[in-house]
């Protein structure tokens, strides 16, 4: 997959720093790097039919981490 990286930065969630990198594709995706052995974690938001915004991981199977960290990134853009 080609991405190009227009922004990184860190949230805290549960006392660990996660590293968030904003990848650009057709969508906004980002890209989650944990300070553990867990495999990065790629997301996205998305609209379902009665509007409401929900994050999804690419590739599925993720899918509480990535409404978990999602709304994280959320307030941090909301507080930018």
């Amino acid at each position: 997959m080609e991405y190009i990286t227009s922004q990184r930065f860190d949230i805290e969630l549960d006392g660990l720093n996660l590293n968030v990198q904003n990848l650009m594709l057709e969508e906004k995706v980002f890209r989650i790097v944990f300070p553990d052995d867990r495999e990065p974690l790629i997301i996205t938001p998305t609209k379902i039919r009665n509007g409401k915004k929900v994050w999804v991981s690419l590739p599925q199977g993720r899918q509480m981490e990535a409404e978990w960290i999602g709304a994280k990134i959320d307030a941090y853009v909301k507080d930018k």
